[in-house]
């Protein structure tokens, strides 16, 4: 039935092109993507025509995931539009809007516009072979060398548009542990990320005598940092053949991309968080290469990098969690030495963060940090003015005033009621259970507000047209310290405009879904070319991806998921590399 279902399409396929390219083009005009009358538009539909019929969209190989990948993608597309445009609208029903014949056809016409597109592009990359340079020469010191070097200079002109460096709230955290006011030490900015900014800071001050000058050391210290890692990656892709011309992309990438400037010159524990996941992934690359002996060199550095990792976030360590149950899963036949090496991880985490930091009363990231989602669903709910039982009242009330929580409540972060002076976070860690029945008892009465303000909560991590701001400009100010900011180029330089969203072509890499779907569709490949194993360098980013979806304390915060970014590279190069070599 399904053979002639299909020699039916094909025989008509012209009918069915004509209806795919109206589909769209309809659609599109209907989401204002196009205009309705409009030269391009038309032209634009009959250059669908002839595009969708020269492609072979009947190939049965790939056709059902093809059609799944268009179905998705199209599904996340028009709900997220849906919610990004009435987030805000408390007496909005946003899922109604949704289940509803309009959105269907939404649905299927822009389904009917990635659908053919798919099936030009994932039997081209299933089926891509990478020419590897077999015979060339591997000089590790000299593209390691040029690389960092060419990396450090392109980050530059940022560090001279933003001198000192940019500053946030969450900065001076990592300035107080170097100038001494360590009465509240925590670890909540990392006690990791303040040790690794402590020196420079240090360096600089005793050098210069000056606090700005101390700030421009760390700018200058992590921009080597990143561009010694970037190198490493390089380096890392020549040892496997790689052609220098995907090198040398790969090295204007993390040279040139905007993104990667502006984040060396901020002082965040995310940007190095987000490099030492790429150290990370090698190592995972490795193991794989290794995959049928336990290399002890391979093992011994695997676990360093995976402290690096879990001590530079605080919620890495779930990240972790879920790589190493799929590297027991993956690695069944050695399993009792990787049990072990899981353990030893574990032991030097929990002795760390327990005994080491009671010893120098290094206070613990508080568990408000963790429920920042479940209150923002109360929080939405109790503004849509939903009814609630007297007893519900009481227990809310002796958390935040429900008033408060009403006045407080912002669909994009839940920092206004964790952090808000009449948020009680003492009476929560008292009454764990009784507030998680609570919040069950809520979402099960009131299940569409709650799917609601989950989607508002974590639009930005699967809506590729999300805005919302993504670097930091300026140095915030601190009584304490007189930093100040200053260009050393000139005032509205090119260097304080990359990250205009209006900028085209640029734009695409502050979209973190966008980031997203790219990497999803290539862990497919990857599956596809080596099977499951393929996916496993991929898991610390969907790991980091999936930890947002539970908590995400902002609607969607590029820093948070940048490791994507500096990783999409190598693992997009790792999905071509001959199975042999994995």
């Amino acid at each position: 039935m399904e053979k002639q279902i299909s020699n039916y399409l094909i025989r008509y396929k012209w009918i069915v092109t004509i209806i795919l390219a109206s589909l769209s083009t309809i659609v599109m005009c209907k989401l204002n993507v196009l205009k309705t009358y409009d030269f391009l538009t038309w032209m634009l539909f009959f250059i669908l025509n002839i595009f969708f019929y020269k492609i072979d969209i009947f190939n049965s190989k790939y056709y059902k995931n093809s059609l799944f990948f268009s179905i998705l993608f199209s599904f996340l597309f028009i709900l997220g539009r849906l919610v990004f445009l009435n987030y805000q609208k408390i007496n909005v029903d946003i899922l109604s809007l949704f289940l509803s014949l309009k959105s269907l056809f939404y649905i299927i016409g822009v389904s009917s516009f990635l659908f053919p597109i798919f099936m030009l592009v994932i039997p081209f990359l299933c089926s891509y072979e990478m020419e590897l340079q077999i015979d060339k020469k591997h000089r590790k010191i000299y593209i390691f060398l040029g690389s960092s070097i060419i990396i450090f200079l392109a980050y530059i002109p940022y560090f001279l548009s933003m001198y000192p460096g940019t500053i946030s709230p969450d900065s001076y955290t990592n300035i107080d542990f170097a100038f001494g006011n360590l009465k509240n030490l925590s670890d909540h900015h990392t006690i990791l990320y303040q040790l690794i900014t402590f020196i420079p800071l240090k360096l600089g001050m005793f050098v210069f005598n000056d606090i700005n000058a101390a700030v421009a050391c760390s700018s200058l210290f992590q921009m080597l940092l990143m561009s010694i890692i970037f190198a490493s990656s390089l380096v890392f892709l020549d040892n496997r053949n790689v052609p220098y011309k995907v090198l040398i992309i790969v090295l204007l990438y993390y040279a040139f991309a905007p993104v990667h400037g502006y984040y060396s010159v901020t002082m965040w524990k995310d940007i190095l968080f987000s490099c030492s996941i790429v150290l990370l992934i090698m190592q995972l690359i490795k193991v794989i290469e290794n995959k049928n002996v336990f290399n002890k060199k391979v093992m011994i550095s695997f676990f360093f990098v995976s402290l690096l990792v879990i001590f530079l976030r605080n919620n890495a360590i779930y990240m972790y969690i879920i790589l190493m149950m799929f590297t027991v899963l993956l690695f069944k036949d050695m399993w009792k030495k990787i049990l072990i090496f899981i353990l030893s991880i574990f032991m030097v985490f929990v002795f760390i963060k327990g005994p080491i930091f009671d010893m120098f009363n290094v206070q613990k990231s508080s568990s408000a940090e963790y429920i920042g989602m479940p209150l923002q669903q109360i929080g939405r709910m109790v503004s849509k003015d939903v009814q609630l039982t007297t007893h519900q009242e009481k227990l809310i009330n002796e958390l935040i005033p429900l008033e408060t929580l009403k006045e407080t409540y912002n669909p994009k972060l839940s920092d206004g009621i964790k952090f808000n002076k009449k948020f009680n976070i003492d009476v929560f860690n008292k009454n764990k259970l009784e507030y998680a029945k609570l919040w069950m008892e809520l979402v099960l009465t009131y299940p569409h507000i709650a799917v609601e303000s989950y989607l508002v909560s974590t639009i930005g991590y699967w809506y590729p047209d999300f805005e919302y701001w993504t670097v930091y400009h300026r140095v915030v100010k601190n009584k304490d310290y007189d930093i100040h900011q200053k260009s050393l180029i000139g005032e509205n330089n090119i260097f304080t405009k990359l990250d205009n969203k209006k900028l085209p072509i640029v734009n695409m890499q502050w979209s973190i879904a966008f980031g997203f779907w790219i990497l999803l569709i290539f862990a497919y490949v990857s599956k596809k070319r080596k099977g499951w194993i393929g996916v496993y360098p991929f898991i610390p980013i969907f790991g980091i991806w999936l930890t947002m979806m539970l908590a995400s304390p902002v609607f969607g915060e590029f820093r948070y998921i940048y490791a994507l970014y500096t990783s999409l590279p190598i693992l997009i190069v790792f999905t071509f590399l001959p199975k042999t070599n994995v």
